[in-house]
């Protein structure tokens, strides 16, 4: 698997790293090894085989985060093109996505406003009040397995989970849980240039009606608002009563943004907690010993093993970071898995310590214009299930092929987790 082309060639002064390949399969499970292998070389190189420059040193990615004028976020969401031409005469206008960019891939003015509106809906509707509803929720999943002994974690808790969170925030059919793991996985193959006809051909589809679905509960709630998240969105305006606030196309793309966040990017998160304790067993007695080392291990596993390795950033003008220069029109992927084990900011990076002395900042959500504004919601969803997780009684992984990961540039994707634990008879 490549996202090179034909085009894609770095200055003679750039250095490149030809052996660099996220895709291979030690770099799926482990990509950590890799990045250090090439830091004490270069903060920045280039790599064809992404066709693109990619940043891991920690202060290098921050001088990128930092100057959003010279990196824009257009290419952080996947882009999934026009529809196959079968579908053109009933898609005429494409996909809501591509013609309305989400909070992730807008810049300047239009981010501005976006997420100022989005800041505002968040911020009047108080996700820190969902705990216990969420605490209901993890009960329940954990409570139609518990009494077996294992669990495949990643589909029958960390997937649901998230989904049945982001369903009741924004108040949307109680069926649509079912539902959302295909829009999601359609996502993926729409944004896949190696995807084969047929499979997008079924992906769009599947996508069109997840719009469809999307617009009856826009129009749903604009008949009769309620107490949910979906409804503040559709009443968001900024502070100064400046804007229009959303139009349905803004919120079909922002319903897409959450669903996703949800469905993808949540999810890795818990799997990779639960994975993280399960892989540390002293680590996980001292959690299930002390309740106050959980909010710790959140934060270690996101500092050690961040889900979202990292985001492109379209190059606007010539730049120079780390002592390289990055022409305008080319790509550079930022990423925060490397920065947060950059030895000059982490002591012992490599290391799951959940008594590390607070100092830098992980960056797992991203700095500045860009932080996730859903990380207060995905923190709390992770306290809340590993609270009640790890009193699994003798928790750990069933055997050594029990975790699975797959390629992906961007992401650190889990998709198997197999747990054992011990039954009381």
């Amino acid at each position: 698997m490549t996202l090179a082309d034909d085009r894609a060639t770095a200055p003679a002064s750039c250095p490149v790293q030809p052996a660099y390949n996220p895709f291979r399969p030690e770099v799926v499970t482990d990509p950590y090894p890799q990045w250090e292998g090439i830091r004490h070389e270069t903060p920045v190189f280039y790599s064809p085989q992404l066709g693109s420059y990619v940043a891991i040193g920690y202060d290098e990615i921050m001088s990128i985060m930092q100057d959003p004028e010279s990196f824009s976020s257009a290419p952080s969401m996947p882009d999934f093109g026009d529809p196959p031409a079968e579908l053109a005469a009933e898609f005429p206008h494409g996909f809501a996505l591509k013609r309305n960019p989400a909070l992730v891939n807008t810049d300047g003015a239009t981010h501005r406003t976006l997420r100022g509106l989005m800041s505002a809906a968040f911020n009047r509707f108080n996700v820190s009040t969902r705990e216990a509803h969420i605490g209901h929720l993890v009960d329940g999943l954990t409570e139609s397995f518990d009494g077996d002994g294992h669990a495949e974690l990643m589909s029958q808790l960390c997937l649901p989970l998230p989904i049945a969170v982001i369903v009741d925030l924004l108040a949307l059919p109680p069926d649509s849980v079912a539902l959302i793991p295909g829009w999601a996985q359609a996502a993926l193959v729409l944004s896949d240039p190696t995807a084969e006809a047929a499979a997008r051909l079924a992906s769009a589809r599947q996508w069109i009606g997840f719009e469809q679905f999307c617009r009856s509960a826009i129009a749903s709630r604009r008949a009769k608002p309620g107490d949910d998240l979906l409804s503040t969105l559709l009443h968001a305006s900024l502070d100064d009563g400046a804007g229009p606030g959303f139009t349905d196309d803004q919120l079909v793309s922002h319903l897409a943004e959450l669903v996703l966040a949800a469905s993808i990017t949540t999810s890795q998160l818990l799997s990779h907690a639960i994975a993280r304790l399960m892989q540390h067993p002293a680590q996980l007695a001292a959690v299930r010993d002390d309740p106050d080392l959980v909010p710790p291990a959140v934060e270690e596993t996101l500092r050690q093993h961040t889900p979202t390795l990292g985001f492109f950033r379209l190059v606007t003008r010539d730049v120079v970071v780390g002592g390289v220069k990055l022409p305008a029109g080319s790509m550079v992927q930022v990423m925060w898995g490397a920065a947060n084990h950059d030895p000059d900011k982490f002591d012992r990076p490599a290391v799951f310590d959940l008594h590390r002395v607070a100092g830098t900042p992980h960056l797992s959500f991203g700095y500045g214009a860009h932080f996730c504004l859903g990380a207060p919601l995905a923190r709390l969803q992770t306290k809340v299930l590993l609270q009640r997780v790890v009193r699994l009684d003798g928790l750990r992984l069933a055997g050594p092929d029990a975790i699975e990961y797959a390629p992906n540039p961007v992401m650190h994707t889990l998709v198997r987790l197999e747990a054992d634990w011990d039954v009381k008879q």
